[in-house]
């Protein structure tokens, strides 16, 4: 069987799987160029993309040929939703701009891609020839824009209408142009298109070896191919296998096409398109229930579109279940609704082939042999039109290959030249990456060892420093002790004994030259010290150490920080003063922080600011030594001194975070 039908429906899907979908533009250097690019990634069917994509665009290139451009991508997505009416407003807004706009190569891009969907539009309404001219003039103002990759597409385009009329030999020749194109520069979306759409021609010209050929290298694609793409292969190969009579693996391929719908394709077209081809191939293996399910899925959208040899095609499949079943009588009414007008000699062909089985089958043998000389004249003229368009196509193809060896030798010219200009451009940059790696290499090196050396300056700055106040807590210390002794041996008190002097003295020497130390070894040192000014002290005196035992004794704290609020206690608060008197010290946690609190029921803390013997040394080294470590810290130490909450007398409150460093590194 000799018949064609599915070639006008073949490349209109061809035609529609190509009109959105081009390489990318591989330079742009402005916002709307990027935005292009990406809708030049997109296929036709992803419409919310595309007017997303497209709605950003004109909103970054307002009353411009840019604008103009983006509005119709949103044309392209109408079409898609089948919106003509919003499609052609679109079109016409733009071909007004276009009439009245200075020539500029945009403008050209512009007006390729109004003609493209000009041509689109006559292709889904059948017109071949006026959507040929369409392409053609398209192709012609791309020549002068500034997407020359999108040529490609046009090409495409301007193929599927020659084989939709049917003229193999064209279609062929502007694939084979695509192909060559799409090999020189590495273009995988025009290659995809260009060999299914080859495969396509031989399948329609009955040369199956050389379709298979193209087939084969199509499967080749496949994991490169976008959800559409892939909807053209299986599409194309389905029809194969029904022209080479293969009806189990026509049915097993649209059945694959059919499962997939909703990862290949998003549009009612192409969805009936499917459920169409699938119905016949039901047909074809008997399975007339099945068939008639997607007959009738199909057939509300063709009859809505009025797509006319769609409508006569699905009365064909009527007749085509009728007869299965049986039902003559319904088949002769349904022969009285049905004409011939206006339908493609295919069409007609393949019904004449049920209605000789029909007419066979009533015993109206006149009207068969009408039917069968008409189906023998047609089948005739196919076989002749097809060995012609065979000859042609062979004839075009040789002198193709004489001008595609020509232009493959300038192309590979122009792209050895090219690759020499990458490659010096390459060295280039790499030489002049190298000189400012080196220079910032070098300016890094500088900064990096300038700061460190003022780091390590003020390092040791601060260090000197601390060594300074530590220094001057030593033989504030010392005079403090040896005064005392004095004192004490004025007032004829007991005479401290030298020994325990001698060592209290060296473990002051030994705390003050360290920045923190435990507690554990800071309470030793002022029990000691307490035990020694005990004497000059009234016998009722009373000292209270109480610690939490949440409290770790190992935990650091400033070297002398409490001894100093002992000693000032005892100084200022408690020598001299007979009657009860007593000194507590209370340690506990309190979250993240240690507290401790020395408190005296002395004279007060008026009594300590009116002694005039006092220099208050120790206070102002606790407080330097606080201000240089809180500095890097970010949690605070605090010490205060404040009059006695119970009564008279004074209370010193440390406060010290459990989490805190000592370190002096800048």
């Amino acid at each position: 069987m000799t018949l064609r039908k599915f070639l006008p429906v073949l490349a209109l899907v061809i035609t529609i799987c190509s009109c959105n979908k081009s390489e990318p533009h591989k330079h742009y250097n402005t916002a709307t160029d990027s935005i292009k690019a990406q809708l030049d990634t997109l296929l036709g069917s992803e419409g919310n993309k595309i007017d997303s994509l497209a709605d950003l665009g004109m909103g970054k290139s307002k009353d411009s040929t840019d604008y103009y451009y983006f509005m119709l991508y949103h044309a392209s997505s109408m079409m898609w939703k089948n919106d003509t009416h919003g499609m052609d407003l679109l079109l016409k807004k733009c071909k007004r701009y276009a009439d009245a706009a200075k020539p500029s190569p945009k403008l050209n891009d512009l007006l390729a891609k109004y003609y493209v969907l000009i041509g689109n539009r006559a292709m889904m309404n059948f017109v071949y020839k006026e959507a040929i001219k369409n392409y053609n003039l398209a192709y012609s103002y791309q020549d002068k824009g500034t997407n020359k990759l999108y040529k490609t597409t046009i090409l495409t385009d301007i193929s599927d209408g020659y084989l939709a009329m049917p003229d193999y030999a064209k279609g062929a020749s502007c694939l084979r142009k695509v192909l060559l194109i799409s090999d020189s520069l590495d273009n995988i979306d025009a290659k995809i298109q260009a060999t299914v759409g080859l495969a396509a021609v031989y399948t329609g010209l009955a040369n199956y070896p050389e379709a298979d050929k193209y087939f084969k290298s199509a499967k080749k694609l496949l994991p490169y191919m976008h959800g559409r793409q892939s909807f053209f292969y299986y599409n194309t190969l389905g029809n194969y296998y029904f022209y080479k009579g293969d009806y189990k693996n026509t049915l097993k391929i649209f059945k694959i096409v059919n499962a997939n719908l909703n990862k290949m394709t998003g549009n009612d077209f192409d969805r009936n398109i499917t459920w169409l081809n699938l119905a016949d191939a039901y047909i074809r293996n008997g399975m007339i229930d099945s068939a008639e399910i997607y007959h009738n899925k199909c057939k509300d959208f063709y009859l809505k579109t009025n797509n006319k040899t769609a409508i006569y095609y699905l009365g064909t499949q009527n007749i085509a279940m009728l007869l299965q079943r049986n039902r003559l009588k319904e088949v002769r009414q349904l022969l009285k609704n049905n004409t011939d007008s206006s339908v493609i000699s295919q069409q007609i062909c393949l019904r004449y082939n049920y209605l000789v089985d029909y007419y066979t089958r009533i015993g109206d043998d006149h009207n068969a042999l009408i039917c069968l000389k008409r189906l023998t004249h047609i089948n005739d003229s196919v076989k002749s039109e097809t060995q012609k368009l065979a000859t042609a196509e062979s004839a075009f193809r040789y002198q193709q290959d004489s001008k595609a060896l020509r232009l493959k030798l300038d192309l590979s010219i122009s792209q050895e030249h090219y690759r020499t200009s990458q490659l010096l451009l390459a060295v280039s940059l790499f030489i002049i990456s190298l000189l400012v790696l080196a220079y910032w290499g070098i300016y890094r090196y500088n900064k990096n060892r300038h700061k460190r050396l003022l780091l390590d300056a003020k390092k040791r700055i601060l260090k000197l420093r601390m060594e300074e106040l530590r220094n001057r807590v030593s033989p504030h210390f010392i005079f403090n002790v040896l005064n005392y002794e004095i004192y004490n041996r004025k007032q004829g008190n007991k005479e401290t004994d030298i020994k325990c002097l001698v060592n209290l003295i060296r473990s002051g020497l030994e705390q003050s030259d360290e920045i923190c130390v435990p507690l554990c070894q800071e309470l030793d040192f002022i029990d000691n010290y307490v035990d020694l000014q005990r004497y000059g002290l009234s016998n009722s005196f009373e000292y209270n150490l109480e610690i939490d035992e949440n409290v770790d004794e190992d935990t650091l704290i400033p070297s002398m920080i409490i001894q100093t609020a002992v000693e000032n206690a005892i100084k200022h608060g408690l020598r001299g003063l007979e009657g009860d008197t007593r000194l507590d010290i209370n340690i506990r946690n309190i979250g993240t922080i240690m507290q401790i609190l020395v408190t005296d029921n002395g004279r007060g803390i008026n009594a300590f600011q009116a002694k005039d013997d006092s220099t208050g040394t120790g206070m102002i080294v606790i407080r330097e030594t606080l201000t240089m470590l809180n500095e890097r810290n970010e949690a605070k130490m605090v010490y205060e001194l404040n009059g006695n909450p119970n009564g008279k007398g004074c209370q010193v409150k440390i406060i010290v975070p459990l989490e805190y460093n000592y370190s002096l590194d800048v």
